[in-house]
């Protein structure tokens, strides 16, 4: 449960800086853009890094709440034991999908790195963008083995 709320409290920081930043920024460049064409080179840049941060920061949180795509109409009326191999087979599908994220984001931030990549407007470099997205793909892959462990566990209890 302490992984889970560090989950949320990640997820809900997130929220809190990106989206008001996001809006602030686009409306900002709007107004520029248009009333005094004096457009930020950059801020489609930051925004695309931002929406790229609050998307790898939610995985985490959304592993826990359930918030993935699953056809709900099916799967309740399917047998308790079908539906925990379905839940079995859909960790273990997205576990191998994360670790799959999280080793060529940790790669592509090395290429980054040694090849002192930038964003397109010469403003951002690439690498610290990935690497905080690599951080958030490798705390998905350990909200997934954490709720493994958290199943396990349940069904033990359950057992007694």
């Amino acid at each position: 449960m302490k992984f889970e709320r560090a989950a949320r409290v990640i997820f809900i920081a997130a929220c809190v800086i990106a989206l008001p930043a996001i809006a602030l920024l686009v409306t900002g460049d709007t107004i520029l853009r248009y009333f005094f064409a004096w457009p930020l080179a950059w801020s489609q840049d930051a925004v695309g890094v931002a929406l790229f941060l609050l998307f790898c920061a939610g995985l985490p949180y959304s592993w826990y709440g359930d918030f993935h795509v699953r056809m709900d109409m099916i799967y309740l009326r399917l047998p308790s034991v079908v539906r925990m191999a379905v839940d079995i087979i859909g960790i273990v599908a997205a576990l191998a999908f994360g670790i799959l994220l999280a080793y060529r984001s940790i790669i592509s931030v090395a290429d980054a790195y040694r090849h002192n990549s930038w964003l397109p407007s010469g403003v951002i470099p690439i690498w610290p963008v990935q690497a905080i997205g690599a951080i958030f793909l490798i705390l998905f892959c350990f909200a997934m083995l954490d709720s493994l462990r958290i199943r396990w566990q349940r069904r033990g209890a359950s057992a007694k």
